[in-house]
């Protein structure tokens, strides 16, 4: 479905990486919808002092806020943002069974991600960021077998678990280009993802958020 016509003030609240939240941009833009990138940084205490306010459930981030029909609406949570989203950007697979392997997908991505935290910054420290990405690589060989001979993890279109992995591999090719090298199934299900039209624009246009730590 496209974003519904009474869907107001759409706000993506994160944090001065491009992290969590960077797969979640590229569906708002696939969905054609206006969103506010609401950014709270850690220099400036922005978001020390959300946490102590306790401003968002759980006290972390992501999180999407918007109005629909009069209805304010808080969203935590990446996995319940990037479903939501996914149906408004047409993305959400087509049925059950293709669900239910893109959520597979989308989880056995966020495993990847601590790899994916150490390289933008919380941890410079070269041995640990090649520890950390040895077993990266035994993970996304495992991607790589969920994969299978699918093009995307929704199997035969894009869902938000493409857009996740992609960008975390996307992360972690900066610090070791070569990662894929020996992956070659992978290797070309990231081609077809960056190739995707609302990928491609966006990866022209978006933000220098944390690009130094990319």
């Amino acid at each position: 479905m496209p974003v519904p016509s009474d869907v107001s003030d759409v706000v993506l609240h994160y944090l001065p990486v491009r992290a969590k939240a960077e797969h979640l941009r590229v569906l708002l833009h696939h969905a054609n919808c206006t969103f506010e990138d609401k950014i709270y940084g850690f220099a400036d205490g922005a978001w020390p002092a959300a946490k102590e306010a306790h401003t968002f459930t759980f006290d972390r981030l992501p999180m999407l806020t918007f109005t629909k029909g009069g209805q304010k609406f808080a969203i935590p949570e990446g996995v319940a943002i990037s479903n939501l989203v996914s149906k408004w950007a047409g993305l959400a697979p087509a049925d059950d069974e293709e669900a239910a392997l893109a959520d597979a997908a989308y989880s056995a991505a966020g495993d990847v991600f601590k790899i994916e935290l150490i390289y933008n910054g919380f941890i410079k420290d070269k041995e640990a960021n090649d520890k950390f990405l040895a077993g990266a690589v035994t993970h996304l060989k495992h991607m790589q077998e969920l994969l299978g001979t699918n093009a995307f993890f929704g199997t035969q279109a894009l869902c938000a678990a493409d857009f996740l992995l992609f960008f975390l591999c996307d992360s972690m090719m900066a610090y070791r280009p070569e990662l894929l090298e020996d992956m070659p199934e992978l290797k070309t299900w990231f081609a077809k993802v960056r190739e995707f039209p609302a990928m491609a624009k966006y990866l022209e246009v978006r933000s220098d958020i944390a690009a130094a730590a990319w």
